[in-house]
């Protein structure tokens, strides 16, 4: 499976061709909506969507992704990851069709986010239109605040509470970024998102 990082300035229609890994990850906002639209044409092939956000102060991330399946036997996974700082602001909207020749298709959304600060905005949206049985489809979403307990437990340990915020932060980003199989594209990852490569 090869492995893109993808341009987030504008909008992206793709036709997946062969096995790939989509990569989407910033640590600042988006001025416009970024869409993320796959379409699936040829039968057997496989992807995943890696959005990986660390969301500063203020800033907002409005962001579309879509798989659109239209043949036998494709699969798309997304993760979507984002960490929201003081007054940040994250929409998400995740799309799945299955059109009716798709049979065997397999898709999932995950969409999970970590609250660094207060008075943030978070929608999730999951769409899933499926015109067809013998399908697997489904989504999952989650938001939660930094655990108190892990807090507690890192700054017993001798850090300071901005430190061990910023570990928690990455310890939540980067399970995600383990995924990226391409080397150079993790670096690039960890490079735009201000993380230690660990």
């Amino acid at each position: 499976m090869k492995t893109i990082l993808l341009d987030i300035k504008k909008n992206q229609k793709i036709s997946v061709a062969e096995d790939t890994q989509f990569v989407l990850a910033d640590s600042r906002g988006f001025e416009e909506e970024f869409t993320l639209n796959l379409v699936f044409q040829k039968p057997g092939v496989a992807s995943e969507v890696l959005g990986i956000f660390n969301l500063p102060a203020a800033e907002k991330i409005h962001l579309t992704t879509s798989s659109n399946h239209l043949v036998p036997g494709t699969s798309c996974h997304t993760y979507i990851k984002a960490v929201l700082n003081e007054k940040s602001d994250f929409d998400y909207r995740g799309e799945i069709f299955i059109g009716k020749k798709a049979r065997q298709t397999t898709a999932y959304l995950h969409d999970h986010v970590l609250v660094a600060g207060d008075n943030i905005k978070r929608n999730s949206q999951p769409i899933l239109q499926i015109e067809t049985n013998d399908v697997q489809a489904s989504h999952g979403s989650t938001t939660g605040r930094i655990d108190r307990n892990e807090l507690y437990y890192l700054e017993s340990r001798g850090l300071e509470k901005n430190k061990a915020e910023e570990t928690i932060i990455q310890g939540f980003l980067i399970d995600l970024i383990k995924k990226i199989k391409d080397e150079n594209v993790k670096r690039s990852v960890l490079d735009k998102l201000g993380l230690k490569n660990e």
